[in-house]
């Protein structure tokens, strides 16, 4: 049946694109894997390897870029879903021509023409959801000054340790103990801050409890299961199709007439 056929590419589309956006691809981000790109001829240079070869030096850095690309074990999920993608464009593109249609705005058609548009643009912003990351300089500035800061507010811990005469009649002595608590605070505070800032740059790898987690399979299926339960049987391809023509050619027919 036709509704089945488009429901398993469907189905093969969110698969592929669970896996995809889950799979870990080692590099961090995109700039990572140009940096990379560009560690290779230099590090060739460096190693003597001078000589100008189709699989080193010969390449651009855009050609080394894309062939890391191809590499990463997201990319044949990524492929895959593209594949799926391109199938449902073609399953629409015949269901147009099978309605005698010339144009895929007529008759309704532009309906599943923008379901498939919707399709990509949701799988291009989660793709770019999962390769974006805060910029490499402002990570690094927060690390820096998470560690740097607590070795240079020692002193003032110290200093702020010394009690006071009236305290230490308290029976404190010379020392208080707010001041090493202060400094227990600031490191736990601050290295939270540091790691979740870190466990958000990877929100859908499924990885940490605050993290995104995709069934999107799962539940298309639920959805069909319960269409399937609510319209009982389900009439085949031709017959329904059929009626759905004609039931579109009557409404063309009498708004003509009105």
């Amino acid at each position: 049946m036709w509704a089945q056929e488009v429901a398993s590419v469907a189905t093969e589309f969110l698969t592929n694109l669970e896996t995809y956006v889950a799979t870990r691809e080692g590099y961090e981000s995109i700039a990572e894997l140009r940096l990379a790109a560009n560690r290779r001829s230099l590090g060739q240079l460096l190693l003597g390897a001078t000589h100008m070869q189709s699989d080193n030096l010969g390449l651009t850095f855009v050609e080394r870029v894309q062939s890391i690309s191809t590499n990463l074990p997201g990319y044949p999920s990524l492929m895959r879903a593209y594949g799926a993608l391109s199938k449902m464009s073609v399953m629409n593109e015949y269901l147009t021509h099978k309605a005698h249609y010339m144009r895929g705005g007529e008759g309704g058609m532009s309906r599943t023409a923008q379901y498939l548009r919707y399709c990509m643009a949701q799988m291009e912003q989660l793709r770019m959801i999962k390769i974006y990351r805060t910029p490499v300089m402002l990570r690094n500035a927060c690390s820096i000054l998470t560690h740097s800061l607590t070795v240079i507010l020692a002193p003032y811990f110290v200093h702020a340790g010394k009690c006071d005469a009236g305290v230490e009649d308290a029976g404190f002595g010379p020392w208080c103990p707010a001041p090493y608590v202060m400094a227990c605070l600031w490191v736990l505070i601050t290295t939270l801050l540091l790691n979740v800032q870190d466990s958000n740059e990877h929100p859908l790898n499924m990885l940490g409890v605050d993290d995104v987690f995709l069934n999107l399979s799962e539940e298309f299926r639920d959805v069909i299961a319960d269409a399937r339960y609510q319209a009982g049987s389900i009439p085949d391809d031709g017959s329904c199709f059929d009626q759905w023509r004609m039931q579109f050619d009557a409404k063309w027919r009498s708004a003509a007439t009105d």
